[in-house]
């Protein structure tokens, strides 16, 4: 059976939706009750129970499939994703429905910690999430069959995401995420989970190649601003974890992170390619005019003072909004200033735009 490749936007919906995966039901965050853990303080046991999540990703193999959803303010999609990961060797992905071309798959080659083209749940993840949130643990429930405890995850009284951990194994299970108004923005769980004590991926799909992307050391941030390159430290509640050079467009990719959500920024010198956002919708984003694509992933691209602008993630609109503010916009676009046509955008799409 052919497998089409997954491209570098898949990848970056397939990290952040990982080996942690989310599927969206509409309903209201849960209020925490003021009594299962004080302001400001970590439940020590969540703490342990992310922790062994963290580490069962990497160390335990399973085969189980996931249904993954997402809503938006006009979109909503539901994929499902078989996986099966190997400890030591890697994850094999194929994605069906949503939009995605049948037997859509990805190899994720084992790794050491997070990273751009892994950017799972992972130890500096962790240390992430339980700077920028409070955590405690929640009720019981199971997903798929499986008993589980629910890690609760939330900052000044609301929970924003709660995180289903498997007893057994330690694999997280499911995970929702809400907006800032308290709806269930995207959500993933496990349908069905087998444990497996030895199994081994014998044939790997193509991926694209490591060698497009160079890494560059944050100690030369000061020097990126310098030259023009906007590539903030932090945006809303996110902190920049990585930053890398694709080597294709010469664009400069920016990722950040709080540890719950993950969001990819692309700056790259030249105009805006009006053809190549046909289709996207022209909005305002907390005061930011900007092209807005929505779907999963989804994209938020603008042009200001030459540079190109593109935001990708499959976060809730919201801290994709507070992203897209922290960044440079022209005060006042001359007229045709979107009209003008360039390769900025359309090099860089060849990278970023999912085989659909």
């Amino acid at each position: 059976m052919n497998r089409t490749p997954v491209s570098s936007a898949m990848l970056l919906l397939i990290g952040t939706v990982g080996v942690l995966t989310l599927t969206t039901v509409l309903a209201p965050a849960p209020a925490r009750a003021g009594t299962d853990d004080p302001a400001g303080s970590d439940d020590p046991q969540a703490v342990a129970l992310l922790s062994r999540a963290a580490v069962a990703l990497h160390r335990t193999s399973y085969t189980g499939t996931r249904v993954v959803s997402t809503w938006g303010g006009d979109y909503s999609a539901t994929v499902l994703v078989d996986v099966k990961h190997v400890a030591g060797q890697g994850t094999l992905l194929s994605m069906r429905g949503g939009g995605v071309d049948d037997d859509t798959a990805a190899f994720l080659a084992a790794g050491d910690g997070d990273s751009p083209q892994r950017p799972e749940f992972g130890v500096d993840s962790l240390v992430l999430l339980t700077r920028s949130y409070d955590v405690w643990t929640a009720e019981r429930g199971q997903v798929a069959g499986r008993p589980s405890r629910v890690v609760a995850i939330g900052r000044d009284g609301s929970v924003v995401a709660r995180i289903w951990v498997d007893e057994a194994s330690g694999l997280p299970l499911r995970r929702e995420v809400f907006d800032a108004g308290g709806r269930l923005a995207v959500e993933s769980a496990f349908i069905d989970l087998t444990v497996d004590d030895e199994s081994f991926i014998s044939h790997l799909p193509p991926s694209r190649p490591d060698e497009e992307a160079q890494q560059v050391g944050r100690d030369q941030l000061p020097e990126l601003q310098s030259r023009g390159y906007a590539c903030p430290s932090t945006v809303g509640t996110l902190q920049l974890v990585d930053i890398e050079r694709v080597a294709s467009s010469k664009a400069l990719h920016m990722s950040y992170s709080d540890g719950l959500s993950r969001v990819s920024v692309f700056e790259q010198r030249g105009s805006l390619d009006a053809a190549a956002v046909e289709g996207y919708e022209r909005t305002e984003i907390r005061g930011a005019e900007v092209y807005v694509r929505e779907g999963m992933p989804s994209y938020a691209v603008w042009e200001s003072h030459g540079t190109v602008y593109t935001v990708v993630s499959d976060a809730p609109l919201d801290t994709i909004g507070a992203v897209v503010r922290s960044y440079p916009h022209e005060a006042d676009p001359q007229p045709g200033f979107w009209g003008r046509v360039g390769g900025g955008f359309a090099r860089m799409g060849a990278w970023v735009t999912p085989v659909l």
